[in-house]
């Protein structure tokens, strides 16, 4: 999560990672689909109108890496650039 209610906060994320070679997206829009017979392969959208793109306070978003380390720092200089915290990190593997 970021805790930041500003979209040019996502974007600087963004592209701190692909400076860093890294897969960036933001889920923060993202719903799912309850009509699996119109797309069978797509589990979910996105569209900044279901939540209220004005109304945010934190953004959720995802980052691939090969390794922890790289997804970590690439936040914590978000973190000195924006002057905003992260949390709750979830990994996949």
């Amino acid at each position: 999560k970021l805790l930041t209610s500003s979209q040019d906060d996502v974007t600087t994320l963004a592209g701190l990672c692909q400076e860093a070679d890294l897969g960036f997206d933001n889920w923060s829009n993202a719903t799912r689909f309850f009509q699996s017979n119109l797309h069978p392969k797509v589990i979910e959208y996105y569209d900044q109108a279901v939540f209220g793109k004005s109304d945010r306070e934190v953004f959720f978003v995802a980052i691939a890496a090969r390794r922890e380390e790289e997804v970590v720092a690439v936040l914590k200089t978000w973190e000195i650039i924006t002057l905003r915290p992260f949390k709750d990190l979830d990994w996949l593997y």
